[in-house]
């Protein structure tokens, strides 16, 4: 049961997320992508303040104003200064990924042991579910299920080994790609921002070019995943490591790790079009 509530908690936080996204999309019109940087910042945030011995409700305000405060920026660079909406997402997501590090001081900061908000929501419900019957029982079934998950995902990074071994041919494919996708990925939209800064269109289709190699990547590396999970259900059943009645539980966590390579595909492909068509919707105002 706590298994299922953490899993709420998380939803209901990454649905405040979505929700940023769409006022500024589909209610603004204001292509703004600060929520790359600016959820990370409030998290560093509230992770600092948590760790100083802070009252979990107050590091959580605290951090939900650090990343309003960036989204500010984006406004006031938009505002005042008059840049693109796009750039100023951009210069401020770009800044804001130094900006992350000097807040938390390194690269990891753990909370095992650390009081948080999701705690306390998990304080507060447990113990209604435990009074409606669902304690033991569910505790039960929390661990099993992640133990099936632990041997699912074990299986499946077992079924890269094995396309490797077989000299699949799309798995040979996808490592070749690293290296480009690795300099797209980190170069890319820089590049792609410095063209808008400088008004270089040519650098700024240089920069999507850049960024289409990680897409390219990304497609290649689609059905080497869905292949991977498909060897691991195949050789879990073969060598009797997983019932065949409990299956259905492990095809769940296959199946969700590789919507999650599905959604990453997709989002990226989304993201170059929209850059894309960004550039060619100002290609036709330039000739009007």
């Amino acid at each position: 049961m706590i298994t299922l509530l953490a899993t709420w908690t998380f939803g209901v936080t990454l649905a405040l997320v979505a929700l940023g996204v769409f006022v500024s999309y589909r209610l603004f019109a204001f292509p703004d992508i600060t929520t790359d940087g600016s959820f990370t910042l409030g998290a560093v945030t509230t992770t600092v303040l948590l760790v100083a011995g802070h009252d979990p409700a107050i590091a959580t305000l605290g951090g939900a104003a650090a990343g309003a405060a960036a989204g500010a920026c984006t406004g006031l660079l938009h505002a005042i200064l008059r840049i693109e909406p796009l750039l100023s997402g951009i210069l401020v997501t770009t800044a804001l990924s130094s900006v992350n590090l000097v807040v938390l001081g390194r690269s990891n900061v753990p909370l095992a042991g650390t009081a948080t908000l999701l705690d306390r929501a998990e304080a507060i419900l447990l113990p209604a579910t435990t009074a409606a019957g669902f304690g033991d029982a569910a505790a039960e079934a929390a661990r099993l299920i992640l133990m099936l998950a632990a041997v699912g995902i074990a299986a499946h990074e077992a079924g890269h080994a094995l396309q490797d071994h077989t000299g699949y041919p799309l798995m040979s494919l996808r490592n070749a790609a690293v290296g480009i996708a690795n300099i797209g990925s980190g170069f890319g939209l820089t590049v792609f921002m410095f063209g808008l800064m400088f008004a270089s269109r040519p650098m700024a289709w240089v920069g999507i070019g850049l960024f289409a190699a990680t897409v390219f990547f990304q497609l290649v590396n689609l059905p080497v995943e869905i292949d991977a999970s498909n060897r691991a259900k195949r050789q879990l059943v073969a060598l009797g490591i997983v019932p065949g009645a409990d299956m259905p539980h492990v095809n769940k966590v296959l199946n969700s790790a590789a919507w999650t390579y599905v959604a990453a595909t997709l989002q990226s492909a989304l993201t170059l079009i929209y850059y894309a068509s960004y550039l060619t919707g100002g290609d036709r105002d330039s000739e009007s």
